[in-house]
């Protein structure tokens, strides 16, 4: 999330998809995405040291 002016936000970033308004709903999405990915991350690296150990 990145704070910008409002003419630019609105006259380059959400025309071309590159922004959203940052609303509650918006928020709250993002979130959830940053902790599924997380939680991704971590289970490849646990998967990852699981199969080290197997080929080891």
């Amino acid at each position: 999330m990145k704070e910008v002016k409002p003419g630019y936000a609105a006259n380059m970033l959400f025309p071309k998809g590159l922004a959203v308004e940052l609303t509650p709903a918006a928020e709250k999405k993002h979130k959830d995405k940053l902790k599924r990915e997380e939680t991704h991350k971590r289970e490849l690296i646990e998967n990852r040291h699981n199969l080290s150990e197997i080929l080891n």
